[in-house]
């Protein structure tokens, strides 16, 4: 879905279509949602209804957390989006890497050092990353069955890896070839 696809998809008249599309590809299909909260174009409540609408992976950034559930600790949200529903639940936090919940087991991975030329599109950055990871693992098509918590935190990183590299940049310019710059 793309950066702005969740706050459309919970606005009519598509929000129920795209509701309906979602729930159809569930059942074989790995469903990924950043919600990437802009609250210009929607409110907390159209976000939150369609959170987490079939999601296996729910990728948001410790801004659009607090939007949706002020206060609330991040733990505290990773195992409701679990009791949902939601097998994996990955926080970024900018320079501080990303906090990652499979089922409940946690585990932080950090960010890189880079010097930063514009931080637009990190955050879909991250999400590509993540999903190639899962992608080039065969992870992705279901419901991820198969994934450990050893796989999600590798994942991440490349994520953040790639993330990273994408702030090097000046616009939304991620990397195009092997990610392989970063320790």
């Amino acid at each position: 879905m793309p950066a702005h696809g969740l706050a459309r998809a919970g606005q009519e008249p598509g929000a129920d279509a795209v509701a309906a599309l979602v729930a159809s590809a569930a059942p074989y299909a790995t469903i990924s949602i950043d919600p990437n909260v802009r609250p210009s174009l929607a409110g907390r409540d159209a976000y939150l209804a369609r959170l987490p609408a079939h999601a296996d992976l729910l990728k948001l950034s410790a801004d659009d957390l607090e939007f949706l559930l002020p206060g609330v600790a991040t733990e505290t949200a990773c195992d409701g989006w679990h009791d949902a529903g939601v097998r994996l639940v990955v926080v970024t936090r900018g320079a501080a890497g990303a906090l990652v919940s499979l089922d409940g087991a946690r585990v932080s991975v950090p960010g890189f050092a880079v010097t930063v030329a514009d931080t637009v599109g990190a955050g879909d950055a991250f999400t590509a990353g993540l999903l190639h990871h899962l992608g080039e693992l065969g992870l992705l098509g279901g419901r991820l069955d198969a994934l450990d918590l050893a796989t999600a935190e590798a994942a991440a990183t490349f994520a953040a890896k790639v993330a990273a590299l994408t702030c090097e940049v000046a616009g939304a310019d991620p990397p195009w070839g092997p990610v392989t710059d970063l320790p």
